[in-house]
């Protein structure tokens, strides 16, 4: 039997645990009530009409109102996943430069904040960026993602963080260059009419390598002789 109020869902490894704690949950109201109907059933005439006479004793109101405004398990699973697969489009995209896709994937007032760079506003702006970058660069850029911290704040918006990881080749000249990164991205998602879309993103790195004499963006590697 499902757990109505999502008790039991995880956030930090992204499932549901169906076990015995979670099931418990249900199970011992249903056993309190059949015990209530018995101990009713055994009570004198008098005494029978007296306890049937009580309230009822029910949840607080603000309680069921939570309840009901909380996602279930598997509205959550399902949001879940395609927000995994929003991210896994996105990477795609950018590495193969489907520059189309990858702007479909970003609601228009996207904000995109990566660091040592000024902020930039609206997906179809930062992709141009990002495309005009890589073709005057003849960039190829490999992306990677890992095991993520996804947060639901509602049935229509939550927010990510991401361990990255990415290569990125391109040319200086006739030099050949390269740079190494790894870091976080920092993202949130909005459910619009019916599509989950990115919102906004940072990036945080926390370490970066590069080939020297390499200089992209903001980075920039001293010569051996330098």
């Amino acid at each position: 039997m499902p757990n109505p109020g999502g008790r039991c869902w995880s956030e930090a490894h992204s499932g549901i645990e169906d076990n015995g704690v979670c099931m418990g949950l249900i199970r011992p109201h249903r056993t309190a009530g059949l015990r209530l109907v018995g101990l009713l059933a055994a009570l004198p005439p008098v005494q029978l009409a007296v306890a049937q006479a009580q309230p009822a004793m029910t949840a607080p109101a603000h309680r069921g109102n939570q309840i009901a405004s909380e996602m279930s398990a598997l509205e959550r699973t399902v949001a879940l996943e395609a927000i995994r697969q929003l991210k896994a489009r996105s990477m795609r995209a950018v590495d193969t430069k489907d520059w189309d896709t990858y702007q479909s994937l970003h609601a228009p007032d996207h904000v995109s904040d990566n660091e040592g760079q000024q902020p930039v506003r609206g997906a179809a702006e930062n992709t141009r960026r990002i495309r005009e970058n890589a073709e005057r660069l003849s960039l190829t850029a490999i992306h990677h993602v890992y095991e993520p911290e996804l947060t639901l704040h509602s049935p229509v918006s939550a927010s990510g963080v991401w361990p990255m990881e990415d290569l990125l080749y391109w040319k200086q000249g006739s030099e050949e260059h390269w740079l190494h990164g790894w870091g976080h991205y920092f993202e949130t998602y909005e459910k619009r009419d019916g599509k989950w879309l990115f919102t906004s993103r940072r990036l945080k790195r926390t370490r970066i390598e590069m080939s020297p004499g390499a200089t992209i963006g903001e980075y920039r590697e001293p010569r051996n002789d330098e």
